[in-house]
């Protein structure tokens, strides 16, 4: 049974996916998809879910390098 609709549960489900498919293997040059990385339709998928449907909505941080000790991790 599909409580919204045909239409609905599959669109529902398309976003769903857009959240968890990306950075499938180790390698960093496997390409835009494969890729050991967040590809950027996934980033965008994952603040669109918090926003929709936690209301919450997250502010851009500026990324810093930060240096450490390899004997302190």
């Amino acid at each position: 049974m599909f409580c919204d609709g045909y239409i609905d549960t599959f669109i529902s489900a398309f976003k769903t996916l857009l959240c968890f498919f990306g950075g499938l293997t180790t390698n960093p040059d496997g390409g835009p998809i494969t890729g050991s990385h967040v590809p950027p339709y996934m980033a965008k998928a994952n603040i669109e879910f918090m926003t929709e449907a936690m209301g919450y909505t997250m502010e851009e941080r500026p990324v810093e390098v930060v240096d450490l000790d390899p004997s302190l991790v």
